[in-house]
């Protein structure tokens, strides 16, 4: 890990948070004794540093109260790049979910200022891409505030950071669309707020299973969950947040916010309960789509039990490799055994369909988990088994721009730790702050007791 970097004119406090792109750290700007938030990009990939510098051009075109204030971007001396902001004191809405210390009313005022937020970054041509609870902040006041722009997209610049046909955002809250690697629009932030106001309701993410691949699967075939009794006021909200196709959605964020503007908070006397407004139905059409699809996978459902079909079957086998790639992932059996491990089944499926977005989004996640077990060597100092993973890297894909940069990292580490440890390897000798020792020198104390006892005798 990089040493706290210096940032001219703040004076950094502690680190606030580390993803896997940046650090972020609790600073003070001494010259306003203003508390801002600085966030640091990691070095490696050269598309990491454009994507930062995206965010922050993006950032700087906002002016938004439920938008996070950017105030300064700037350079470090080893060419990293850092963005200065509001710091955000009121946690987030994750923590606010896992102690379900609010209020009915508070998730309608809620979603009123997220979706005063995305109308705003929308109405700028920007997508964010990865709304979730842990992107959404609170000031001290309760105002809620969105953040982290780092894979946000601006329908005018002419720059994709995401490799084609992989999967952008956090599969928990990605839209159809985003599982399928499709073109994406507007449309797909009200999905991922949907998946966030569902989690708040039911106290829990319905989309989000053991296994990745079926978090995915989820996302593309499962309803919107039915709410219970006491929250049935928001459910045509939701069924149209979460409809599958974009088409049956809100068309903007506009009308997001004059359907939430219908929904009227209830007698002052008692809890507060919340009055709906009627659903909207896309002149039948999703109706009628949904009857189809329910129809399609009734017909493709007894073409696999009969293997009348063959497309059926294909389907089938298809759906049956990702299951045990997503098994064998879970089990940690990544590249072993030969014929029964995750990569083989992803690579199954890719040989059948190489555009498969499901089993390259689980090769790019396994790739990931062997950059975790690279990250624990290096801390270990364990540098054989560092290289290693990153050779399994590059069994799971050499083309992977991680394999390399990991390599690098894996050089960088091991001259650091060299370096701190003053240890010089040469031949059989060690150099140890000026000391020689031969390994083969010292003698083992049982030889020496006995050659003692010879002369004795």
């Amino acid at each position: 890990m990089y040493a706290e970097p210096e940032i001219p004119g703040c004076r950094i406090e502690h680190l606030l948070a580390e993803g896997g792109t940046a650090w972020v750290y609790a600073a003070k700007q001494e010259a306003l004794r203003r508390p801002v938030a600085v966030k640091v990009v990691k070095a490696g990939d050269p598309g990491l540093v454009e994507r930062f510098l995206l965010e922050a051009r993006l950032l700087a075109a906002m002016n938004h109260r439920h938008v996070v204030t950017i105030y300064d971007v700037g350079t470090l001396a080893d060419g990293r790049p850092y963005l200065t902001m509001e710091r955000l004191e009121g946690g987030d809405l994750r923590s606010r979910m896992a102690s379900r210390n609010w209020q009915d009313h508070e998730v309608l005022d809620w979603m009123r200022q997220l979706a005063s937020a995305l109308e705003a970054i929308h109405r700028q041509g920007v997508v964010h891409r990865d709304v979730k609870p842990g992107n959404i902040l609170f000031r001290r006041d309760g105002s809620l505030v969105l953040s982290d722009f780092g894979i946000a997209k601006h329908h005018e610049i002419d720059l994709d950071l995401t490799q084609t046909g992989t999967i952008v955002g956090s599969p928990a809250y990605a839209s159809p669309e985003q599982v399928s690697a499709a073109k994406l629009d507007a449309r797909s932030d009200q999905y991922s707020m949907g998946v966030v106001l569902a989690e708040l309701l039911l106290g829990r993410n319905p989309y989000r299973a053991d296994q990745y691949t079926a978090t995915l699967i989820n996302h593309l075939q499962m309803p919107a969950p039915q709410l219970p009794v006491r929250f049935v006021c928001w459910q045509p909200l939701l069924d149209r947040l979460l409809a599958k196709q974009p088409e049956d959605r809100f068309p903007d964020m506009v009308a997001v916010l004059k359907a939430l503007g219908g929904m009227a908070q209830g007698s002052s006397g008692e809890e507060p309960t919340l009055v709906g407004i009627p659903a909207y139905r896309p002149a039948g059409a999703g109706v009628a789509r949904r009857r189809i699809q329910i129809s399609v996978l009734v017909l493709l459902f007894g073409a696999v039990l009969s293997l009348a079909g063959v497309w059926g079957y294909r389907y089938w086998q298809t759906t049956k490799w990702l299951s045990l790639a997503g098994q064998r992932r879970a089990q940690g059996h990544l590249l072993q055994p030969e014929t029964d491990n995750a990569v083989y089944y992803y690579r199954r499926v890719l040989d059948r369909n190489a555009s498969n977005a499901l089993a390259r989004a689980g090769l790019s996640a396994i790739i990931t988990d062997f950059v975790g077990r690279v990250h624990a060597d290096e801390a270990a100092g364990q540098w054989a088994w560092a290289e290693r993973d990153i050779g399994h890297m590059a069994e799971v894909d050499r083309f992977d721009p991680r394999v390399a940069r990991m390599r690098s990292e894996l050089i960088q580490s091991q001259q650091i730790w060299a370096k701190n440890h003053s240890v010089k390897t040469t031949g059989k000798k060690e150099v140890r702050s000026g000391r020689h020792h031969k390994h083969d020198q010292t003698k083992p104390s049982h030889t020496r007791f006995g050659s003692w006892l010879k002369k004795l005798f």
